[in-house]
């Protein structure tokens, strides 16, 4: 009997060590509990999806629905400092926004 081919991850495992990662610790340094719950809920959409997340609009306004207490500005603040520390890759971020913003020109033209 074949497997089924899956597009997603069940579940990822979770280093006992991340709350002591640096980059971690500066996160909850500047955001406090908010900044580390924010960074786990992106992990688990991101492997919920495969191994990456197109951050967009929608994306953002869905993980807010998630979040108690936490508003659309601060996952975005959360989010451009997890980049720019390099715990997401600030290429493929770029890349995104770039897209994201040529696309929204596109549709207001």
């Amino acid at each position: 009997m074949a497997r089924i081919e899956k597009t997603r991850l069940d579940f990822f495992p979770f280093d006992i060590d991340f709350f002591d990662d640096e980059k971690i610790v500066s996160i909850f340094s500047e955001f406090g509990s908010k900044g580390e719950l924010v960074t786990v809920k992106l992990l688990c959409e991101v492997y919920r999806n495969g191994y990456f997340l197109e951050w967009k609009e929608t994306v953002r306004i869905k993980l807010v629905q998630k979040m108690a207490g936490v508003s659309e500005g601060l996952l975005d603040q959360i989010v451009r400092r997890l980049v720019k520390w390099g715990f997401f890759d600030k290429t493929l971020f770029d890349i995104a926004r770039s897209e994201e913003r040529r696309v929204g020109k596109e549709c207001r033209s």
